[in-house]
């Protein structure tokens, strides 16, 4: 994990470490990364009609078990997390490819 934050606006902060653990959590690597990427990346196209997908994904003694897709997710968490915004010329080809009529940056 690279940095792990809580709180939101001008009450964002960093917490290195677990706050009731205090085991330190930046750094650490998630265990079965890899594997947990196969599967979702395997089993993703087996829902064409979600083009935006987030898994729940448990890690278990036996490796990652899926527990659901959403459609979408929480895109804030993340941009919280890496501290910039989503809405890349990337992202916003994908929204453009699957319908999106709304306003986004041009095209770079």
């Amino acid at each position: 994990m690279i940095r792990v934050v809580t709180g939101t606006a001008q009450d964002l902060r960093r917490d290195p470490v677990h706050p009731e653990t205090s085991a330190p959590i930046e750094g650490m690597a998630i265990p079965d990364w890899s594997a947990l990427r196969e599967l979702v990346v395997t089993v993703a196209p087996l829902f064409p009609g979600i083009r935006t997908q987030s898994w729940d994904v448990a890690l278990t003694h036996r490796g990652p078990v899926l527990l659901e897709i959403n459609w979408g997710g929480d895109l804030h968490l993340h941009q919280f997390a890496h501290g910039e915004g989503i809405l890349d010329p990337i992202f916003c080809d994908h929204l453009r490819e699957c319908g999106y009529r709304g306003t986004l940056p041009a095209r770079e």
